[in-house]
């Protein structure tokens, strides 16, 4: 059978590391791999943080085990019967839950099937461009590739797990991400919309994919039209490519906040829920003030609290469609402003 060729183009800086996983991939290749003549780069910082998220996730009650289970007869709609450190148990809907270790050894003990996990990623500071895509842009597109490509109703998966988040990828993969790979089990798989919605760092995403391998898990990229274990090659050029963006971006991002403290800015990157920037014309630089419409809500979720549980506050702020600077409120950004 004749052998096929075919050619990476990788960054001097990040050759080294690529050889070594692809020689424990058992890849050799007849020709050298193309090299970016591009000299590396010396500045090694990264992203600043105000391109990660700010909020805090907050866990008040441990879960000590699953005890039972529902499932919806048609559809992937999973509630779980918890059993709480108190000692205590109480029904949680899978979308709630954040304990999905417990949840998928329980799963794998009563022989309850194998789980499609949906990771949709935005960065903070993103734009929209035709390879970004808002987090209900990303869910909606793949979870039609997930029921149309791979046998969601005919009983591969028997669960979806959605995990949605807004976080920058540059410096390592997110935790939630890490949460699914070490609560995976085998024949499990995981969906994303591209490949860089995992993490743009080539050292951690190839010791992930790696690790994600090794427990039979493959990872599928909606865009893209490919996995891990369909087309590894494309997958690791995916990975690079994604880097030396993320690279790219990282220098953008310093130049403007260098710009910023030239002229004088009050504070650079994310501001508290309830303070916005504001630029003073006297000053000519932006100047932190108070944002009053945030701190009327923050009032008014506050005087909630004797009155209101905080699942009742999030349903009700969901019914009027009330966003977080363009993002659905969670139970634990609530609980952080109360």
């Amino acid at each position: 059978m004749p052998s096929k060729t075919v050619q990476i183009e990788v960054p001097a800086e990040l050759l080294e590391q690529l050889q070594v996983f692809m020689n424990a991939m058992n890849i050799q290749s007849q020709e050298p791999a193309q090299v970016d003549q591009e000299p590396a780069q010396d500045d090694q910082e990264t992203i600043p943080e105000d391109m990660e998220d700010d909020d805090i996730e907050v866990t008040y009650q441990e879960v000590k085990a699953i005890v039972g289970h529902q499932k919806h007869p048609t559809e992937e709609h999973w509630n779980w019967k918890i059993q709480w450190s108190d000692g205590t148990e109480s029904w949680v809907n899978d979308s709630d839950c954040d304990c999905e270790e417990t949840i998928r050894a329980y799963m794998e003990e009563k022989e309850l099937g194998n789980t499609a996990y949906i990771v949709c990623r935005v960065s903070t500071k993103e734009q929209a461009s035709s390879t970004s895509l808002s987090l209900e842009a990303q869910l909606s597109e793949i979870q039609s590739g997930v029921t149309l490509q791979s046998g969601i109703r005919t009983g591969k998966f028997t669960r979806i797990k959605v995990c949605s988040f807004a976080k920058s990828a540059y410096k390592n993969i997110p935790d939630s991400i890490r949460m699914i790979g070490e609560s995976c089990r085998s024949g499990d798989m995981i969906f994303v919309w591209r490949v860089d919605r995992l993490t743009r760092n080539i050292e951690d995403h190839l010791s992930f994919i790696q690790e994600i391998n090794a427990k039979n898990v493959d990872i599928y990229s909606h865009s893209e039209g490919f996995s891990y274990n369909s087309d590894r090659l494309r997958f690791i050029q995916a990975i690079v490519d994604a880097t030396k963006e993320a690279e790219l971006l990282g220098k953008r991002v310093r130049l403007a906040n260098n710009r910023k403290r030239q002229r004088g800015d009050e504070r650079i990157g994310s501001l508290p829920y309830g303070k916005k920037y504001k630029f003073d014309t006297e000053r000519g630089c932006n100047v932190v003030v108070d944002h009053d419409e945030e701190l009327q809500l923050i009032a008014q979720i506050k005087a909630w609290k004797n009155t209101k549980s905080l699942a009742e506050i999030h349903e009700h702020l969901s019914n009027l469609g009330i966003l977080k600077r363009g993002r659905a409120w969670s139970v634990n950004m609530i609980r952080n402003v109360r």
